[in-house]
């Protein structure tokens, strides 16, 4: 029953935060002026790029752990506060290369959100990872979904207050601050200054977790690319609608990731079993779902 309940809750999460965050899209995307949607568009994807570097592969690393020593927890964690930082610095001195590049000036306010936010998402990493190492997938899933909740309700006012790109970026910061702070709470972690054989005892995990880092890095250096050439060459109406659609078309490949995990996947697993029908029509009006906010554009 525990990957039964493992796939309930794991279906559960992601429909409720797509639903939040449909909902964030398709209120958001009235509200905010689409020259905002394309400036934020352009920053977000030039931290998408470095956003493998946020988890470093350090979260499989550390469930995949055989044995949790008292100081693991704070050697993770330092691990994680110093990649965030170290990440923060790098977008913040991007940011004037952006402004020139792309020639608009707020540019640097957007980003400087977005570094700070990376500093918040890195220092929420490892009590997250503690939820999941826990097997407590029921609070991990309250986290993610209470800080997407927070973060498009308190975006939605900052639009209706006229603060179009800044309600964007803003999204971003609340939800990494709601994630961080819920995940704290849930975990109370007690972290501890470590020295350096502790972390030179887990050298071995990091570059594993740094392997994973690089393989992704591709991936994401790839996938938004194309974003800053349209930005560039067309401006920021054009990468504004180009963004809104791929957000689109990219939410039924989200439920397609999140119903073919194992846990998820068990309940078809025999054509006998009462959940077999199940979860084949769970899968078509999930699919179905994500397509509707098409409609609003």
């Amino acid at each position: 029953m525990s990957s039964l309940r493992s796939a309930f809750y794991s279906v559960s999460g992601t429909l409720l935060s797509l639903s939040i965050a449909l909902f964030g899209m398709v209120v958001l995307a009235r509200l905010v002026a689409i020259e905002d949607h394309g400036i934020y568009a352009i920053a977000y994807s030039i931290f998408l790029i470095f956003q493998p570097f946020i988890d470093f592969g350090l979260t499989p690393v550390y469930i995949k752990l055989e044995k949790i020593l008292p100081r693991t927890n704070s050697v993770f964690f330092f691990f994680n506060i110093v990649i965030g930082i170290g990440i923060a610095i790098f977008l913040m001195a991007l940011s004037p290369v952006a402004v020139i590049v792309f020639e608009n000036d707020s540019l640097i306010g957007v980003m400087l959100i977005l570094s700070v936010s990376v500093v918040l998402m890195c220092a929420g990493n490892q009590p997250t990872s503690q939820l999941f190492r826990e097997k407590r997938f029921f609070i991990a899933e309250c986290v993610r979904n209470i800080s997407d909740f927070m973060a498009v309700i308190l975006a939605i006012l900052l639009a209706l207050l006229d603060f179009g790109l800044w309600a964007l970026a803003a999204k971003f910061f609340f939800f990494s601050f709601f994630r961080f702070l819920s995940a704290w709470i849930a975990v109370r972690p007690q972290y501890q200054w470590v020295t350096f054989s502790d972390l030179k005892a887990y050298g071995s995990s990091i570059k594993f977790g740094g392997f994973i880092t690089a393989s992704r890095f591709i991936a994401g250096y790839a996938n938004n690319l194309d974003k800053l050439v349209i930005g560039k060459v067309f401006g920021e109406s054009a990468v504004g609608h180009y963004e809104k659609a791929l957000v689109i078309v990219s939410k039924p490949n989200t439920l397609r990731n999140a119903l073919s995990t194992p846990a998820v996947s068990h309940l078809a697993r025999s054509p006998k079993s009462r959940y077999n029908q199940s979860y084949y029509l769970l899968v078509y009006l999930l699919s179905f779902f994500a397509g509707i906010p098409a409609l609003f554009f």
